[in-house]
């Protein structure tokens, strides 16, 4: 992403600005840097997926007993950030919040990208993945056997290809009126044809801006419980199994939650990198980051809290598995990976109750980084760590991921970022006509002389 100046507060100039960066032939920097080495990630990707379907997933570090590891917490984890998308694009929207204007692109973009690249794990740890179809309710006449409903192979495929399918909509929405002006503004007749094509016949008259309107806001109505829900779901079935540590009620809200907290870490991560490559300190200001910092503190307490009360019903109930199972979380085996997690999402979020901290991008997205490993380290410790210290101690068994296990989880950041390039290199990283809504009220308030002048 090639540095440009900041973006003019004028209308016309916020659309040419930011279409233009769409537009624009691809850049010599950053932008095609990153693109790279994505596309380099990806290739890790795929060999780790074909070795195991090679030599069978015994090559990753599991056994009889710890059964998920990597691929599941990671399938946990990248599904988790996009529950930050349904308070950015889908509660603040029906809030009528017109601040998340200049991020809720990312956050959607964010979510589909995370759960693409999620939906590949559950397939992937069939060890089979050519028997995929029996995830599915297919012709029991046919095969002669009906999946097993049961399942939590079964549960995530359905969930997965309707969460898709809903943040899709969501986001395609959201992007209608912004292909129309990449249509009328693109130089070449292919590309104009695309867009053009994409942009469903969008002219902007006031049937359709009545439609528009319509659509986003029922499809964020039902996208919102059902992007909260999904992750608590995945939780659920983890609640349900019998499995020391995994008992308390509160494991739904828990992970989502944490999934939560990671996704703000990278939005924030995003909107730091997107505001700088592309010129939009404008766009997206040090308030929108410093607001963004607040709501990734509040949900750290939260997050704080279910911890906390986890804890308390171990030690509540009483069943000797499990308190040991929790003292070999803080002080046992399994005290490294469970403070470096804690500390680094929990802790590092504190920081942002100091102004000075919230107002500096580049330590914003140091914390936010952090903040999302952190989780994904406590994801890893929650799933293992349970299933690794069994009932008996006939079951305990030491886990330790292999380097095929570490390729699979740093392809899958591969096929995120060349996702997310391909994004930033086609589309506007920012809504165009929601961000002039925004300046449009504020010239209309009277805030801002020079914004009331560019407005007319």
């Amino acid at each position: 992403m090639s540095t440009a100046p900041a973006a003019p507060a004028g209308h016309a100039a916020v659309t040419e600005h930011l279409a233009g960066a769409a537009l624009k032939p691809p850049g010599h920097g950053a932008d095609r840097a990153i693109l790279v080495a994505g596309l380099l990630l990806t290739g890790l990707f795929l060999v780790a997926v074909a070795v195991p379907l090679w030599r069978g997933v015994g090559v990753w570090g599991l056994s009889n007993d710890v059964v998920w590891a990597i691929d599941i917490a990671s399938y946990l984890w990248w599904i988790g950030l996009g529950n930050a998308s349904a308070v950015i694009t889908c509660l603040l929207l029906l809030l009528r919040q017109n601040w998340r204007n200049s991020l809720n692109r990312l956050a959607e973009s964010l979510a589909l990208f995370s759960a693409g690249v999620a939906g590949m794990f559950p397939i992937l740890h069939l060890g089979q993945p050519w028997q995929v179809h029996w995830m599915f309710p297919v012709n029991a006449q046919e095969l002669g056997l009906w999946p097993q409903f049961r399942s939590p192979l079964a549960w995530d495929a359905y969930a997965i290809l309707t969460y898709l399918g809903v943040i899709f909509l969501l986001w395609y929405i959201g992007l209608i009126p912004d292909l129309a002006a990449l249509r009328d503004r693109a130089k070449r007749r292919g590309w104009a044809m695309v867009y053009g094509v994409l942009a469903l016949g969008w002219r902007g008259s006031a049937r359709h801006w009545t439609r528009w309107h319509q659509a986003y806001r029922v499809t964020a109505a039902v996208a919102l419980p059902y992007i909260v829900l999904i992750h608590a779901g995945a939780a659920l079935l983890l609640a349900g199994g019998p499995v020391p540590g995994w008992h308390s009620t509160i494991f739904p809200t828990l992970f989502m939650l944490g999934g939560t907290l990671a996704g703000f870490g990278a939005i924030i991560l995003l909107a730091v990198a997107v505001r700088a490559g592309f010129g939009l300190h404008d766009l997206i200001t040090r308030d929108h980051l410093d607001l963004l910092a607040r709501i990734t503190l509040a949900t750290a307490l939260l997050y704080l809290y279910c911890h906390v009360a986890e804890a308390w019903t171990i030690l509540y109930r009483g069943d000797p598995t499990e308190i040991a199972l929790l003292e070999r979380r803080v002080a046992g085996a399994d005290a490294p990976l469970a403070w470096t997690g804690w500390i680094a999402s929990i802790g590092m979020a504190q920081l942002f109750w100091f102004r000075a901290v919230r107002r500096r991008p580049v330590l914003l997205a140091l914390i936010g980084t952090v903040i999302a490993a952190g989780i994904y380290a406590v994801h890893l410790m929650l799933l293992v760590s349970g299933l690794a210290f069994g009932h008996f101690p006939a079951m305990w068994r030491d886990y330790a991921p292999t380097v095929w296990e570490w390729a699979l989880l740093a392809g899958s950041a591969g096929v995120f970022l060349t996702l997310l390039a391909l994004f930033l290199r086609s589309l506007p990283a920012v809504s165009i006509f929601e961000v002039k809504e925004v300046l449009r009220d504020r010239a209309t308030e009277g805030r801002d002389p020079a914004l009331r002048e560019a407005a007319q």
